[in-house]
């Protein structure tokens, strides 16, 4: 099982440490702990990039909250994810992401989720 410092993560993720620290303290980002050492899972990775996507689109801690919780509910494959910060879809299907965006009145923030990696 590969485990990454917070320094590996903030690099992947184009994020500050006192970033993830916020996120964390927060709640969007769950990294277990050893001792008082953040421990990061290739998931947890995974969610701080999606996190750090949504904060560079203006989405807020508190919807983005919101949108990690229906990302953690199984998405394990490639999706994309679509939100106006009211509304979030979480699609696997290209044309219907394409759909969604060609319908919706007004800016919506699109951020790809990558498939989980196998540790």
């Amino acid at each position: 099982m590969n485990e990454y410092s917070t320094i590996e993560v903030a690099e992947a993720c184009g994020a500050t440490l006192r970033m993830l620290q916020n996120w964390n303290e927060r709640g969007a980002v769950r990294p277990k702990y050893i001792g008082h050492r953040r421990c990061w899972s290739a998931n947890d990775r995974r969610e701080a990039c999606i996190v750090a996507a949504l904060r560079s689109k203006g989405i807020t801690l508190p919807q983005i909250k919101k949108i990690m919780a229906r990302v953690r509910t199984g998405v394990a494959s490639r999706g994309l994810l679509l939100t106006d910060g009211k509304t979030t879809h979480i699609e696997y299907n290209d044309s219907v992401a394409i759909g969604i965006l060609a319908r919706h009145r007004g800016a919506m923030a699109l951020v790809v989720i990558p498939a989980l990696e196998q540790d």
